[in-house]
């Protein structure tokens, strides 16, 4: 009963917005921002001419150890690809 008090007692955001206020959070999102940039899979780019940005959203997960105590915070920065076109966006899928 214990394991499902702890789940409940954490809150996980809907939105940046929630997000940013915690410090937790805020150090969850940085620690992706740096995992990105090490392994290469992101940097800042200037747009191309008549091209559009993909959106991009933050998904926030609690990690549990198995006796219910918490693991980490942990955030992942994700790209909203449904948003794109086949032949206007993108001509192949990896």
């Amino acid at each position: 009963m214990w394991f499902l008090g702890a789940i409940y007692s954490v809150y996980e955001p809907k939105h940046f917005s929630q997000a940013v206020k915690d410090p937790r959070w805020r150090d969850a999102m940085s620690a992706e921002i740096t995992a990105l940039e090490a392994n290469n899979t992101w940097s800042l780019e200037s747009l191309p001419p008549r091209k559009h940005v993909l959106d991009s959203k933050w998904v926030y997960k609690v990690k549990y150890k198995p006796d219910g105590s918490i693991e980490r915070f942990k955030a992942r920065l994700v790209i909203q690809g449904d948003k794109q076109i086949e032949g206007v966006d993108y001509d192949e899928t990896f």
